[in-house]
């Protein structure tokens, strides 16, 4: 279905060069698009856009006047003030640093340095900080010295540790664990005691401490400049702050009082300021180095952050959000907001109600508030529903869902438009799975049309920290019908395993591959990595060609007709009559459909001209039934021999489908419990699930614990991954099942 977005998305593809910046300052906006990308442009300070949504991530520009992009293949470039390439997208460093006029992509190995117009001016291994005095620090053999521009070491590797170079000097650890002067001329002097760091200050002012006491020392004059603090911290103002006795106070560089300790909390603003809060009431305050009042507040909830482009921020009693600049002035106050973040001298974004908006400090407007509405063919609107639900309190944090999804209006057929928004609507409120209803959700979504089949996915993420993982499985469904359809038990043909397997890459279980999702060239599976100590959780996304899945695909089924755009009629009177010859399977029979399937494709064929739907199946039938649909070879069990059904039993038993069935008597009638371990023997799944994860998901049903210990795993898969679901609060593992009941199971294979 061809789709028309809204105005805001034809400026996607325009890039206004420098010729045409604005005037204003630009700062990052996104756009999220239909399939749930969100891509990153520029707006001025006016709402104009001045960059398209090209970027993947985009960054504010930064006091240096430049701003870091990544692309969509993860490659990062940089912008000028304007809006302007100055280095084309390359490799992603690890970071990417800046100082007055200069670039630096820092890899693991090497960095590459640029000039503010992008010019590559060298690549050097091992180097970390910027050329001082015509000298950067260098590491050669796990030792730091300092090379020239033009590579060469001119002072050998061979400290501990080393500092950058400061107007022609540097601090080192020497290998004897000494620390020492480095000068840029080669020489090297002493120090009196061990320096706090190996930064060199303003005015060559350093901290050295012993022990415990902290002295501000000058490398100007070789000289302490204070008697000894709990504390000294310099910042590049031109002032020191100290601590003692657990209250801060101010120095000015030569070591004179200039505020005297007397603030219990005390911290660095920037720009010469700093933010202040005494013992006798609850006011904070940013005063200057001087002590004079830059700004006072009695209702403080948060904030007193880093001046950016001279302007911070603090909470207001009320929930809302107060800025102001750093001459003390109130730029503006925004009620009900929270999260700020500064952007440019007059710009800021807060959310409000749970969504961004993009705001103005001068006189409060609104510039953009990016909101996921989109308009299809024929005027059908898509909106965007946000479902949130609490669950609870960890590590003092709340946690719950908050998830977003689309609901559709304006369509002909309000019963379709019904049906459509109430399965999409429920695939969300569900969620993944059982166990992930207790849980922390957080996400959106995408949706695509493949001919007249809406593609729903999910893009999410199930947990918090170690552990967590991707929630990106998708619902299908027949826009013109609202049926839904299932990849596996519509597009596919029941034995589609042997060549899905054949497709995919086998060194990854096949168990892992999971959330099959239809797309305009083929079927894609996911393989979703859980959040380790170092990595955040991720996917990895296997797609099969329509070519490759030739062989499975059901070309007579309705979802194959759907997605190949095949004219839609509707629906017919049912006819009374009987399914696949069967007496005893009248036309519209509620398992008619899963019977012909399970007769067409050879697995339960009856007896002749009767199926016996209502009948109890035995657990010969059902192990035999599950042989057929893996392919599995004939075999041999212990004590079954000269029987129909010993041959595919028997290479069932050998396949390990009956693990965990010991007790399990061919003869008797399969109960409930019996098919979820089946069902998770033949998913060939590597259960891991705990003995009190297990127990979590089974108590969830009245009788779910009615389950031995030993099989709660396998029960608990199925109940997880949708195979079974109870009713009533009931999961009923020792009721038994009928012929039809196992025929629909089948279809989840």
């Amino acid at each position: 279905m061809k789709k028309y977005i809204l105005s805001v998305l034809c400026s996607l593809m325009l890039l206004v060069g420098a010729a045409a910046a604005a005037d204003t300052a630009l700062f990052p906006a996104p756009y999220t698009g239909e399939d749930g990308v969100t891509r990153w442009g520029y707006l001025d300070e006016n709402g104009a856009q001045q960059v398209g949504y090209f970027y993947a991530a985009a960054e504010p520009f930064n006091a240096y006047g430049f701003a870091v992009v990544r692309n969509a293949k993860g490659d990062t470039g940089v912008l000028d003030a304007t809006g302007k390439t100055v280095i084309e997208p390359r490799e992603s460093p690890r970071t990417v640093d800046f100082a007055q006029g200069v670039i630096a992509y820092r890899y693991s190995t090497q960095s590459v340095y640029f000039d503010s117009s992008g010019r590559e001016t060298g690549t050097y291994e091992g180097a970390a900080g910027f050329f001082s005095n015509g000298l950067l620090r260098v590491q050669r053999g796990g030792r730091w010295g300092y090379i020239n521009a033009k590579g060469e070491l001119t002072i050998p590797a061979r400290f501990v540790a080393a500092g950058d170079f400061v107007d022609g000097r540097a601090l080192v650890k020497q290998e004897d664990g000494t620390y020492a002067v480095q000068y840029a001329a080669g020489t090297r002097a002493g120090l009196p005691a061990e320096p706090a760091s190996l930064t060199i200050g303003h005015d060559g002012l350093i901290v050295l401490r012993d022990e415990e006491d902290y002295r501000l020392y000058s490398l100007n004059t070789g000289s302490y400049l204070t008697p000894a603090y709990d504390k000294i911290e310099v910042e590049d103002d031109g002032y020191v702050a100290v601590q003692k006795d657990k209250k801060w106070g101010i120095l000015t560089q030569n070591g004179t009082v200039s505020v005297l300790p007397r603030y219990y909390y005390l911290s660095y603003m920037g720009e010469g300021a700093y933010a202040v809060r005494g013992a006798a009431d609850a006011s904070v305050e940013a005063i200057e180095g001087s002590g004079a009042r830059i700004y006072r507040t009695d209702a403080y909830v948060g904030g007193f952050e880093t001046f950016r482009f001279g302007q911070s921020w603090h909470g207001t009693m009320d929930g809302g959000v107060l800025f102001f600049n750093k001459n003390g002035v109130l730029s503006r106050q925004v009620s009900g907001a929270s999260n700020p973040v500064i952007l440019t001298a007059n710009v800021a974004r807060v959310t409000v109600n749970g969504a961004p908006r993009y705001i103005r400090l001068s006189d409060g407007k609104v510039l953009y508030a990016p909101v996921r509405a989109y308009t299809l063919d024929d005027g059908i609107q898509v909106t965007t529903k946000t479902y949130e639900k609490y669950l609870g309190m960890k590590d003092g944090v709340e946690y719950g869902w908050n998830v977003e999804y689309p609901q559709f209006s304006g369509m002909k057929d309000s019963a379709v438009q019904a049906e459509l928004n109430t399965a999409i609507e429920g695939f969300f409120l569900d969620g993944p799975s059982v166990t992930a209803q207790t849980q922390p959700l957080t996400g959106s979504y995408g949706f695509a049309f493949v001919g007249r089949v809406l593609v729903v996915n999910a893009q999410a993420q199930i947990g918090q920290g170690v552990g967590a993982t991707i929630w990106n499985d998708s619902i299908a469904l027949d826009f013109s019908t609202g049926a839904r359809y299932s990849v596996t038990g519509d597009l596919f043909l029941n034995k589609y395993e042997a060549t899905v397997r054949a497709a995919l890459p086998s060194d990854i279980p096949f168990y892992r591959y999971s959330y099959p999702r239809i797309s305009a060239d083929g079927v894609t599976f996911y393989v979703n990595h859980a959040q380790t100590e170092e990595d955040a959780p991720y996917s990895e996304a296997f797609k099969l060609s329509f070519d490759q899945l030739w062989p499975i695909l059901n070309t007579k089924g309705a979802c194959y007709a759907a997605i190949t755009g095949a004219a839609h009629t509707e629906p017919q009177t049912v006819v009374q009559g009987t399914a696949m010859g069967f007496s005893d399977v009248p036309g519209g029979y509620w398992a008619q459909q899963y019977i012909e399937r399970a007769a067409a494709d050879g697995l339960m064929t009856g007896d002749g001209a009767s199926f016996r739907p209502e009948d109890n199946i035995l657990a010969s039938e059902a192990v035999v039934t599950l042989a057929r649909a893996l392919s599995l070879p004939s075999g041999s069990a212990p004590g079954v021999s000269g029987v129909w059904y010993a041959d595919a039993y028997g290479g069932a038993y050998e396949h390990g489908l009956l693990a965990g069935l010991d007790a399990l008597r061919p003869n008797a009638a399969l109960t409930r419990a019996d098919a979820m371990q089946l069902f998770a023997n033949a998913a060939d799944a590597d259960i891991t699930l705990s003995a009190d994860a297990a127990r979590s998901v089974l108590s969830k049903f009245s009788d779910g614990l009615q389950i031995v210990p030993a099989r709660r795993a396998a029960a608990a898969f199925c109940v997880d991954k949708g195979i079974f679901a109870g009713s009533g609060g009931k999961l009923r593992p020792n009721d038994t099942l009928t012929r039809a009941e196992f025929a629909k199971l089948l279809t989840t294979l």
